[in-house]
């Protein structure tokens, strides 16, 4: 047996030989290793998420799944303000129940459960606060009693198309 491990290459002996002594290098059960091992891999941070990581074809489905998790967390810190206060939430207020509502976005209903959707909501949530402002997002809360996906996804952000509903010139009057 010697003879035909020494004709091995030297990789899979190494490899041989690891694997023969696994167990005996640490104090303790393997229960306990392995829970040492998945401390050590949740501590290590996910890279971080890229609008291109986004497929184009998601980001205004996304967009608009944000634009109702802000309009939950807003209501529901406001119905759960005294009544002579609701509607009337201070800046530190609004700021907390928008950053907490980028936590736990509401995930889309129609798409599947994909690995990175969470990663990619939860980043988008945070860089919609950042590129707009909680101030912002709460003014068109208070205007429209809601976070319209249409004034958030296409207006200011660009992530979803605009409707095209008429063109100009085409001989229709104007509402006002």
């Amino acid at each position: 047996m010697i003879l035909a491990s020494a004709c091995r290459p030297p990789l899979i002996t190494l490899l041989f030989v690891l694997l023969a002594g696994c167990g005996q290098c640490h104090d303790g059960s393997d229960d306990e290793l392995l829970a040492a091992i998945k401390r050590q891999m949740d501590s290590v941070p996910e890279p971080p998420v890229d609008l291109r990581q986004i497929p184009k074809e998601l980001r205004c489905t996304y967009c608009n799944a944000i634009a109702s998790t802000f309009t939950i967390a807003l209501e529901a810190k406001s119905k759960a303000l005294p009544r002579s206060r609701q509607g009337l939430m201070n800046e530190e207020e609004y700021i907390h129940a928008l950053q907490d509502a980028c936590e736990k976005p509401v995930r889309p209903g129609e798409l599947e459960a994909l690995p990175a959707e969470a990663r990619h909501l939860t980043w988008l949530c945070r860089d919609i606060l950042q590129t707009l402002g909680e101030e912002d997002i709460w003014e068109l809360f208070r205007k429209h009693a809601q976070v319209p996906a249409v004034h958030l996804c296409s207006k200011k952000l660009r992530l979803c198309p605009k409707d095209r509903q008429r063109k100009r010139g085409d001989g229709a009057k104007s509402d006002l």
